[in-house]
């Protein structure tokens, strides 16, 4: 584990970062204009049982709109 300090506070990390891939997340906002997440279950390695916006990895040559929108709807099946 490793520890860093942000802002003051103590941050605890069980993963190191070996190397960085492209993401893609969507934003999505509701009639209010609030934004709406969606929360990790723990079995995620990054971050579990926090909130996040949907979204994750892409692959070489994918398309970040159409990755997004497949994950959007999976995750809200």
């Amino acid at each position: 584990m490793t520890e860093n300090k942000v802002e003051g506070m103590p941050v605890i990390s069980k993963v190191e970062i070996l190397n960085r891939s492209p993401v893609a997340v969507g934003i999505i906002l509701d009639p209010l204009e609030r934004i709406l997440l969606q929360k990790k279950d723990g079995g995620y390695l990054w971050l579990p049982n926090k909130w996040a916006f949907p979204g994750g990895v892409i692959e070489e040559g994918e398309d970040p709109k159409k990755h997004t929108l497949e994950r959007l709807k999976k995750n809200w099946e």
